[in-house]
């Protein structure tokens, strides 16, 4: 094994034991047993008609040789849908305003999983930890990008914060993008480790 390969999967190997020291951390510093067991007690009493809120999206589009838009995204349940807006290797490329952003996007994604069946399932405290990291992303770090690819489009990851902000966490393709804040990054090494491979 050449030293380049050592140096990257030494790079991996540390990454993935900052995320658990983090999430570790991370759960200690919220964890309250009374408040848990508080929390506990009003979920008992809540409506169990609540629809689960929508944690994370990915996104996958593409705009040569035809139209591409589709993706999943994830409930605070782990509940993993799938939505498609269009896919055709023979063109009829929409209208940009024809195509949903940000608001309008959320609101479409929770009116397929109010009607559609999941399509799988993710690791609910990956999806929690998402959720809980979500909350404290720098929403004004700049994105450190570079072009990699030429008509491969753009496959985006989001985390929805509490305001039902979709907020862009990193996205590869044509450009390989990703904030510059740690905490994005973390949310991308726990999405790339434990639910990528069950998405698409």
């Amino acid at each position: 094994m050449n030293s380049t390969k050592i140096r990257q999967n030494l790079n991996i190997i540390t990454k993935l034991i900052i995320t658990v020291l983090l999430v570790l951390a991370l759960l200690l510093i919220n964890y309250n047993p009374a408040m848990a067991k508080e929390n506990k007690d009003i979920s008992n009493e809540q409506d169990t008609s609540h629809q689960p809120d929508i944690i994370l999206v990915r996104r996958y589009s593409n705009w040569a040789w035809g139209y591409s838009d589709y993706g999943i995204f994830i409930d605070e349940e782990g509940n993993i849908y799938s939505f498609s807006f269009g896919d055709s290797l023979e063109g009829g490329y929409p209208d940009m305003e024809d195509v949903p952003q940000d608001e309008e996007l959320l609101d479409i994604l929770y009116e397929i999983q109010e009607t559609e069946k999941p399509t799988d399932k993710a690791n609910k405290l990956v999806v929690f930890l998402c959720d809980l990291l979500g909350e404290t992303v720098d929403l004004d770090a700049e994105f450190t990008s570079e072009h990699t690819a030429c008509d491969a489009g753009q496959d985006t990851l989001y985390v929805v914060n509490d305001s039902g902000q979709l907020i862009e966490i990193s996205s590869y393709g044509d450009n390989t993008s990703h904030r510059d804040c740690p905490v994005a990054n973390i949310i991308d090494i726990l999405y790339n480790t434990f639910i990528e491979d069950i998405t698409f």
